[in-house]
């Protein structure tokens, strides 16, 4: 069963809310004026007020009491059963469309087995856009919007392919995959940016607003991979939520999960977030510029997992932190992480923060292993190895660590890192540095090409491994010629 859209037109908009037509002004407290539909018109809160002009949408933000209302802003009165509005120019609603969100989803796909949804819209529900559960789906290049929740939801026995779909301006996440065993799927070459737009509602809305992320995924068991994603610039009034990729299973699951080739940058908080999470993969992805809360946001975090989970080969540039490893210090936590080949390089707080059992003290972590990474030139406490203890050098680290930890300093060179290019340059440090992880792992990122990247075996190149992202293409000199014939002029 093929559920799409066909042709070259624009693509079938499944709109969740209604427009409101009928105003009738009022004067608030002899200060403004400000507009409500009729008594008995919303026997519930509708939860989102929008306003349209042309192709432009503002969604106005909600306030606990009609006295509170300014411009682009609105209140649901349960009293009366209706709502009042103040249009972002605060002139009569009349004056644009007005639509209230009315159904719990644009697209309500669940549960289903062997269906294709393809090139739909999705928007302004009072959930979320696509709700599609079931096995052996294919869920491409459709848009989800303005939801009051998710962009797009999948949970419980999902075996399916999400392609080239792209979530933003959703309440929460763009894409949730929290819950069940979600096994064997393959979420790739999708967009999520500018989710994550209510925390809370302003205290009163649902509390999936409160942990959110370009991208969700959780679960008891199960498998899937998420590669060549792009999560950017997903953001809330929340310091320590707005994450680009979050992945919340369970320390005793039997999840398996790979998470490579993705992008992250411009998030509230940690680009990649790894969190109560065991079994997981995290491999040859650029997370960057993530730094909406000053000390805590991460490239890549890891947070309370007991593992062994694999982090290798990641590029983390200009994040508050690079690499934040930590456990909660409530327990044996934080355990057998392995972090190699990662390129750590001018993130403003730590470039390495372990911490509550990530520094392996015995009680709250151990068996975390840090090696050949590189975390930059050495500064002052760029990093962080316990609650109270900061390095300066990579000696110091060493020592701290309790070995050597094969760690490369230095400027890594890359092409053009303002520009978003972390490709390295001839003479980077970062070339060849890397361990050799095996053949599973051997496929890095080939810097000839462009997003979504072409792949380089890591081990036709040079005489070892690259750390961070990117393979280095090394110039093979022409061979000498083996006779000379002179020419007498």
């Amino acid at each position: 069963i093929i559920l799409g859209a066909y042709g070259s037109g624009a693509a079938p908009i499944f709109d969740a809310a209604d427009i409101q037509s009928t105003w009738t002004s009022e004067v608030i407290s002899g200060s403004f004026t400000a507009y409500h539909s009729a008594s008995n018109s919303y026997a519930s809160d509708p939860l989102q007020v929008f306003q349209l002009d042309g192709s432009a949408v503002t969604r106005l933000t909600k306030t606990t009491d009609k006295t509170l209302l300014i411009p682009a802003t609105w209140f649901y009165d349960s009293t009366n059963t209706r709502i009042y509005v103040r249009t972002t120019a605060d002139d009569a609603p009349a004056n644009h469309v007005m639509e209230v969100s009315a159904r719990d989803a644009g697209v309500q796909a669940a549960p289903i087995n062997y269906v294709t949804i393809n090139g739909l819209a999705a928007t302004r529900s009072q959930i979320n856009g696509f709700v599609v559960n079931g096995t052996g789906g294919i869920f491409e290049n459709n848009t989800s919007t303005y939801n009051y929740e998710y962009g797009f939801e999948g949970n419980a026995s999902l075996s399916s392919l999400f392609q080239n779909n792209t979530a933003s301006y959703n309440g929460s996440t763009g894409f949730d995959f929290m819950g069940g065993s979600t096994n064997n799927y393959l979420v790739t070459e999708n967009t999520s940016t500018y989710n994550c737009q209510l925390y809370l509602d302003g205290g009163v809305g649902n509390s999936n607003q409160g942990t959110c992320a370009g991208f969700r995924v959780g679960g008891t068991t199960g498998s899937g991979t998420f590669s060549y994603n792009i999560s950017s610039y997903n953001q809330q009034s929340n310091p320590d939520s707005g994450m680009g990729f979050h992945v919340d299973t369970n320390s005793t699951s039997g999840s398996y999960i790979t998470l490579q080739y993705n992008i992250a940058n411009g998030n509230q908080y940690d680009g990649i977030e790894i969190e109560q999470a065991k079994n997981l993969t995290v491999m040859y992805n650029i997370s960057y510029n993530n730094t909406g809360n000053s000390t805590k946001a991460a490239g890549i975090e890891v947070y309370r997992c007991r593992g062994p989970n694999l982090i290798s080969n990641n590029t983390l540039y200009g994040n508050s932190v690079g690499i934040n490893s930590s456990g909660d210090g409530t327990g044996l936590d934080q355990t057998n992480n392995t972090f190699q080949n990662n390129l750590s390089f001018n993130n403003s707080y730590r470039s390495l923060k372990a911490t509550y059992g990530g520094e392996n003290d015995g009680t709250y972590g151990s068996g975390n292993v840090y090696t050949n990474n590189g975390f930059g030139p050495e500064a002052s406490d760029f990093i962080q190895w316990g609650a109270s203890t900061f390095e300066s050098t990579y000696a110091a680290f060493d020592a701290a660590y309790g070995s050597s930890t094969h760690s490369v300093a230095g400027d890594p060179k890359f092409i053009n890192a303002a520009g978003g290019d972390f490709a390295l340059q001839a003479g980077s440090p970062a070339i060849d540095a890397g361990t050799n992880l095996g053949s599973t792992y051997q496929w890095g990122l080939d810097p000839r090409t462009s997003f979504p990247w072409g792949a380089l075996n890591q081990n036709t190149q040079g005489r070892g491994w690259e750390i961070g992202a990117f393979v280095f293409v090394q110039q093979i000199p022409p061979n000498p010629p083996t006779s000379l014939s002179p020419t007498v002029h």
